[in-house]
Formats: C-alpha cells, structure tokens, sequence
C-alpha cells in the first residue's frame, strides 16, 4: 500500500521539471522517458500534450512514453498525430520544401523542419500504436479503419 502512494509522486515531479528545462530538449527527453518506465496513467495526459513539441527529441520521447503504458486512453491521441503527421509529409511530396541546411540538416524553412520533425515521428507513433493495440498496421489509413 505505502508503494502505491510512493508511485504517483514520481511522475509529478518528472512532469514539473520539464518547464525548468525548456531550453534543454535532452533532459525533456530523458524526464518524458522516466515518466514512461514508471507507466503511472495519471501522466499520460502530460504524455499526450507532449506529442506536440517541436523539437523531434522530446516529441518522440513522449509518444514512445505513451506507447510503454500500453493504456487505450493514448489511442485517439496517437491517431490524431499520426493524421497530421501523414498531412505534413504528403504536403512535403508535392514539393513544398526548400534548400538548406541547419544542424546537419537539410532544410530551408520552418515546414522543411516540420517534414523532419514529421518523419522522425511518424515510425515512434506507429509503434506505440502496436504497442498499445498488439496490432501491426503499416499504413495510417489501415489504423484510422481498425479504430473507427
């Protein structure tokens, strides 16, 4: 009993060091992935928040921490990112990026980091679908059909 109450303070204080490093996208990254080993369902609303982060590191961390929990309460979450993930790439293949380069990157704009940021995602939130689903679509489309 007294382990149970030791378990949701973890996550909390996780949770409330990610404002202080904000400037830091690794230690997000790191305190997301703590918040996932410890699977406490009280953060995935934290979790499903963090999906939207722009930097890649930390968005995918959070989606990885979703899929550890293995809770349905991260399935339409998933699903949403996944739908405008799949809307930024296919953007991207009708030719809207620019040349560049920024970080070892190329890119050229704000939706060229997108398209990255897009394509880093997309492979994490598709396995944090099966994950949580014990299912093992490939394609948006077949997930968004199996759900409805």
């Amino acid at each position: 009993m007294a382990s149970e109450r030791q378990k949701k303070p973890a996550p909390s204080a996780l949770l409330g060091a990610l404002p202080a490093n904000a400037k830091l996208p690794a230690v997000q990254a790191s305190l997301l992935e703590a918040v996932g080993l410890l699977k406490e369902p009280s953060a995935l609303a934290a979790l499903h928040r963090a999906f939207e982060e722009k930097d890649p590191a930390v968005a995918k961390a959070a989606v990885a921490a979703a899929g550890l929990h293995h809770n349905a309460a991260s399935m339409e979450p998933l699903l949403d990112l996944l739908k405008k993930l799949d809307r930024i790439l296919k953007a991207d293949a009708a030719g809207n990026l620019t040349a560049g380069n920024v970080g070892g990157y190329d890119v050229g704009s704000r939706d060229d980091l997108e398209h990255k940021r897009a394509q880093e995602l997309k492979p994490v939130a598709l396995k944090a679908l099966q994950a949580i689903s014990g299912e093992s679509f490939a394609a948006s489309v077949d997930w968004h059909a199996w759900w409805a």
